[in-house]
């Protein structure tokens, strides 16, 4: 039974609009499951080539989502029609408009639709993008609830679809979420919930993961830091000082000392040894900013 439904959902996979594969820039028709009865894409696209929406360059988005609703009004078929509605979001979402992107495949999709494993895909990161927006407006409270539902899509993708070509991305997907979900507790003085979001966010194993585990691990130590507990801060960064070189953690450490050195060593703990992984850069008084360049003083 696996079998002969991943073998369909292969074939819909080759002739799915939204993943722009090759043999879909001169498709004629879109061949859903049954061969026999297939979709006549020539009835809806003026163009005479099925758009490739992910090479798609981003002047081309606004008429390409203008000729995807059109064709979206002339299909007949629910399976078109929620195909034809996956598209439509996945242009909205390209285009940055995640509230749309959002309404449409939320709303617009019906049914059991072959590729659910897609619309949660593109679900998901709707609501991360538009919670980092609230994030920037100074709206965290929005920002977790939105981070919160691309959790909860994202594991519905981890749980119920082991075949789905977005498996191998999730726990990356999961870890920034929740990196992103810690960071709007922090703003809300919640440290406890922002440690419990960044340990999470550092339990998940993903290839090239070196970068987000320095960066959610200063946030950690940050957390602590700010919670009253810099001793707890201090092993963090001496952990970061031995096994990852980054001038960013060097700073944030230096400042760290500035801040708390006296306090920690008045009471007993031993931070020079930490002071000591300190690289030459670090120790000559060049400030690092968060990008990474050094400011000379």
């Amino acid at each position: 039974m696996m079998k002969t439904e991943n073998k369909s959902r292969l074939v819909l996979l080759y002739t799915l609009i939204v993943l722009a594969l090759p043999s879909w820039l001169f498709a004629e028709k879109l061949d859903i499951f049954d061969s026999r009865a297939p979709f006549p894409a020539d009835i809806w696209f003026d163009a005479e080539k099925v758009p490739d929406l992910e090479k798609m360059p981003a002047e081309g988005i606004k008429d390409a989502l203008a000729q995807f609703v059109r064709a979206e009004g002339k299909a007949r078929d629910g399976k078109a029609r929620n195909l034809l509605s996956l598209a439509i979001g996945y242009l909205q979402l390209r285009n940055k408009d995640y509230s749309a992107a959002l309404a449409t495949l939320r709303k617009r999709i019906k049914g059991n639709f072959a590729l659910e494993d897609y619309r949660l895909r593109y679900e998901s990161i709707a609501f991360r993008e538009r919670a980092l927006l609230e994030m920037g407006k100074n709206r965290p409270l929005k920002a977790m609830a939105d981070l919160e539902k691309a959790i909860n899509l994202a594991l519905e993708i981890y749980q119920t679809y082991p075949e789905s070509p977005f498996m191998e991305d999730t726990p990356r997907f999961l870890a920034q979420c929740e990196k992103d979900l810690g960071d709007a507790y922090f703003k809300v003085f919640n440290y406890k919930s922002a440690w419990r979001s960044y340990q999470r966010a550092l339990m998940r194993d993903f290839a090239g993961n070196r970068d987000h585990v320095v960066e959610v691990s200063r946030s950690l130590a940050k957390t602590y830091e700010t919670a009253g507990d810099p001793g707890a801060a201090v092993e963090i960064y001496g952990y970061l000082l031995k096994n990852f070189k980054d001038p960013v953690t060097e700073e944030a450490f230096r400042q760290f000392m500035e801040k708390r050195g006296p306090e920690l060593k008045s009471s007993g703990m031993a931070v020079d040894s930490f002071v000591a992984l300190l690289s030459e850069t670090g120790k000559k008084g060049e400030r690092v900013e968060q990008n990474g360049k050094t400011d000379r003083k």
